[in-house]
């Protein structure tokens, strides 16, 4: 029983770290597309004047 429980707690800490790390990689590329993005816009209203 006492395996069992070990095993759950186990499984529920590896899910936590995994979506714990899913989410910074996430935000990471939220923020890079948003720099890229705003990066070309100036790049394109600069490139045009």
């Amino acid at each position: 029983m006492a395996s069992t429980v070990r095993r759950l707690g186990y499984a529920m800490y590896t899910l936590n770290w995994m979506m714990t790390m899913k989410s910074k990689l996430a935000s990471c590329c939220l923020f890079q597309t948003t720099v890229e993005a705003e990066g070309s816009r100036l790049w394109w209203r600069h490139g045009k004047s």
